[in-house]
């Protein structure tokens, strides 16, 4: 919609209220997300596994409490080929996805969801003002979805043997091997599934027929920042500004410090702004205790750990420090 409050060539309103992209044009134009908690969902026609997708992106509140799905998955396949060659059509424009992406949406179309939130295509990623303002609802958007869905890549023998025996309350010590190699997959490496799981109202495997629940600890205090950088230092981003906005949404209050995703600003930037939130809100030791076990951020700072790093220890919020074991 424009500023003027007419519609754009590539929106349409519905009899719902909700805006659409029609998808007119040569080229496919995101429409503006003008309200603070505007967010937008893909709209899909059921069809069977291997059809074209033909999807309409709609515009919604958060605040009107939307009914939708949201996809956790990670861009990369299992053989970390993050290129976009596959279509999908919002509209009458095709949009290209990377496979991973293509497949968890097949998937989620296969178990009858419909109104679905994948970042790949709901955020412009292009802007990087919306994938700031996109990123600081993360939280919200997960926990309001009525599902996660979960997509850890496709379904195989030793998956099928782990998730049967997880499906079941069996062990899986006898399981080791298959335990290993499932987790060895990409997805398990998100930095960002941290966030995706533990909001969940609910979590479901879309890679197979099995309906799995995750519990997740609880992390709904800013204290529990460092802890969390600690347990997710093997965790990997393809920016590493995410290494610190992946985990804002599981350590409420942040925003009072003034300290919001913001993909504008440097990497040094976001590290030195991390440090500075952990000596106000938990204690100088606190940010001491980090810098001892990691490597700094620059020569020039010291004081700033490199939230890259991989760190063997934690420190829990009584100051007990356990040593976590080397996955690395």
């Amino acid at each position: 919609m424009s500023s003027e409050g007419e519609l754009s060539d590539d929106e349409e309103l519905l009899s719902s209220g909700r805006w659409v992209h029609s998808g007119r044009g040569t080229g496919y134009a995101y429409g503006k997300l003008w309200r603070k908690h505007d967010i937008r969902l893909l709209s899909i026609p059921p069809r069977d596994f291997n059809d074209q997708f033909h999807c309409e992106l709609v515009h919604e509140d958060l605040n009107t409490l939307p009914l939708y799905d949201a996809i956790s998955y990670t861009w990369a396949d299992d053989s970390g080929d993050r290129r976009k060659n596959k279509a999908i059509f919002l509209g009458s424009v095709k949009f290209m996805v990377t496979s991973s992406c293509h497949l968890a949406l097949q998937r989620a179309r296969l178990h009858g969801h419909t109104e679905i939130w994948i970042d790949a295509v709901c955020i412009n990623q292009d802007d990087t003002d919306e994938r700031s303002h996109q990123v600081q609802l993360m939280a919200q958007i997960y926990a309001g979805a009525r599902s996660v869905l979960v997509y850890i890549g496709e379904e195989s023998t030793d998956s099928s043997e782990v998730l049967n025996h997880l499906a079941q309350g069996m062990h899986l010590i006898e399981k080791k091997a298959a335990v290993t190699t499932l987790l060895g997959r990409p997805y398990f490496w998100r930095v960002w599934i941290l966030q995706e799981i533990a909001l969940a109202r609910k979590a479901t495997l879309v890679c197979v027929p099995l309906a799995l629940s995750f519990v997740a600890p609880e992390f709904r205090s800013i204290e529990e920042l460092p802890r969390l950088l600690d347990i997710s230092s093997f965790c990997e981003a393809t920016d590493p500004r995410d290494k610190v906005y992946a985990l804002l949404g599981l350590a409420t209050g942040t925003e009072g410090y003034g300290f919001l995703p913001d993909y504008d600003i440097d990497l040094e930037e976001v590290y030195v702004k991390t440090a500075i939130l952990i000596v106000a809100s938990c204690g100088p030791l606190a940010l001491l205790t980090r810098t001892v076990c990691r490597r700094s951020i620059s020569p020039a700072l010291p004081w700033v750990p490199d939230w890259r790093s991989y760190s063997p220890v934690s420190l829990s919020l009584t100051g007990e420090i356990s040593i976590l074991d080397e996955i690395r």
